[in-house]
């Protein structure tokens, strides 16, 4: 019983460095563009609905997410449109395309984005 406690654990900590170099962009796109609650963005499918928020696209548009190479394109989609709300060059969503090179290079882009002019608060 104990080694399986303590193999949850020393899987958790295993994992938790990579859901937040993933999610730490979005994370910090939302802190930027005001939302509401943008700790949320830290979970992995959570951050998902908080991209599609920050592009102005509809949270419906998830679903398409499920289907296997639509996924990748929707994905890109995401990030292409909400780059181009924070007024940094959407052309960096396409790095998504090359495996893990997206997530590298999504935080600079996140880090060096300006706020937009929409007051999400009323949204």
């Amino acid at each position: 019983m104990l080694m399986d406690v303590l193999g949850g654990l020393a899987l958790a900590a295993f994992f938790t460095p990579f859901v937040l170099l993933a999610t730490g962009p979005v994370f910090i796109l939302a802190r930027k563009f005001g939302m509401a609650q943008p700790g949320w963005a830290l979970l992995p499918v959570v951050h998902l609905y908080f991209l599609a928020r920050m592009g102005d696209k509809s949270p419906w548009l998830l679903f398409l997410l499920l289907v296997p190479i639509l996924g990748a394109v929707i994905h890109i989609y995401l990030w292409y449109h909400a780059y181009e709300q924070a007024y940094a060059s959407p052309g960096w969503a396409f790095a998504y395309i090359i495996p893990l090179f997206g997530i590298i290079a999504s935080w600079p882009v996140a880090l060096g984005a300006s706020p937009p002019t929409v007051d999400w608060t009323r949204v």
